[in-house]
């Protein structure tokens, strides 16, 4: 498994590397239909219901907290999330790990104060190519319901990505029920700790 300094060498060496698929800012709107040879996943939750609940929601994801600690670790050149920002996700299965370079395209931070997010890109070195969005949105209304959102384009890179493509889509089905999991499991602690 590699360290952190040997993964901020890797992070390095791609932070001006171009994107490794061309849609870039296929998720900057609303998407109805993937790009040819990409694959469209779009899903989400209710996290609860409250400004509080959004607050503790975009704290998490302003720190990579919506990637799931049962299999992956994010390891980023900044403390914070701004466009730019290179990162990889670490990730454990088979008892083995591997690394995932993004780049992120966008920071969802709108006039709009009930939105936050942020897009990423994938790198040279993923496993992977193509973007993926993830969205808060906090309703109007005494009753303000928070959403969790996520919008991804993907496809398997490179040889090793198509050889694993059964595999690739079962993480990618695994951290679509975890980062679910676990964003509820944050706003779930706080309102238990406010009770």
């Amino acid at each position: 498994m590699p360290t952190d300094e040997e993964i901020q060498q890797i992070l390095s060496d791609v932070s001006h590397a171009p994107y490794n698929y061309d849609p870039v800012g296929a998720t900057d709107e609303r998407i109805r239909v993937a790009p040819p040879d990409y694959r469209l996943t779009s899903y989400g939750t209710a996290l609860g219901v409250g400004e509080a609940v959004f607050e503790v929601a975009c704290a998490n994801l302003a720190r990579f907290g919506n990637y799931p600690p049962s299999f992956t670790r994010v390891v980023s050149q900044t403390d914070s999330i701004e466009e730019g920002t290179v990162f990889a996700t670490l990730a454990t299965h088979f008892g083995f790990a591997s690394l995932h370079p993004c780049r992120v395209l966008r920071v969802i931070r709108e006039e709009d104060p009930r939105r936050f997010g942020f897009a990423l890109g994938t790198l040279p070195g993923h496993i992977g190519a193509g973007e993926e969005r993830f969205q808060l949105t906090l309703d109007d209304g005494p009753e303000a319901g928070v959403h969790y959102d996520v919008t991804a384009i993907s496809r398997p890179d490179g040889w090793i990505g198509r050889l694993g493509a059964p595999f690739f889509r079962m993480f990618q089905r695994r951290f679509e029920l975890e980062t679910l999991a676990t964003m509820r499991s944050y706003c779930e602690e706080d309102v238990r700790a406010r009770d």
